[in-house]
């Protein structure tokens, strides 16, 4: 398993961010309890959510001071449509992220369809789309009574990620095949 040192510096390679920009919102996702902290000898290992949390602090904090306020937001979103009352557990936009970014860590056969689909972030009012390889939504994520039917504000603007980004982590960095979940 890669470390959170590891992931910080394949983020860097993949995203093409600046190491400054990468690193410091990782460290206020760290802060936060987004990202794991490895205590003396015993490194933390990173999972799908440390990996969802920190492309979504990268695609959405344009401030490190943003960051965790940021992704806690995003990452709760819950599926659009969905009635405010629902009585059950909820699979939120973090959930479906770490989803993905495990489906496309493993040997599972859904994982080339699901690297040619698209992680978009709403930057004019919080939302999470994923779409498919002809930009076809697959699934919607809005905060709670927000209308499922539109897009809220005048202008939509978004940071878009393409999930085959997952499939490249620790390439770049000699470490392929690094970052696989069962």
């Amino acid at each position: 398993m890669p470390s959170l040192r590891n992931l910080i510096d394949d983020m860097i390679v993949v995203t093409r961010e600046p190491e400054v920009k990468v690193t410091t919102i990782a460290r206020a996702l760290q802060i936060a309890g987004m990202l794991p902290t490895s205590r003396g000898k015993a490194i933390a290992d990173v999972e799908p959510e440390h990996v969802a949390a920190l492309i979504t602090g990268i695609a959405l904090a344009p401030l490190a001071k943003d960051a965790a306020e940021a992704v806690a937001r995003y990452l709760a979103l819950r599926p659009a449509g969905l009635p405010d009352s629902y009585p059950g557990e909820v699979l939120t936009a973090g959930d479906m992220l770490a989803g993905i970014i495990a489906t496309i860590g493993s040997e599972n056969p859904k994982r080339e369809g699901m690297m040619r689909q698209t992680i978009a972030f709403g930057i004019t009012s919080p939302a999470v789309e994923i779409r498919d390889e002809s930009g076809a939504m697959i699934a919607r994520f809005l905060e709670r009574g927000t209308d499922p039917q539109r897009r809220p504000g005048v202008f939509w603007r978004e940071a878009s990620v393409s999930c085959a980004l997952f499939a490249f982590l620790g390439a770049g960095n000699g470490r392929a095949g690094a970052y696989t979940w069962e």
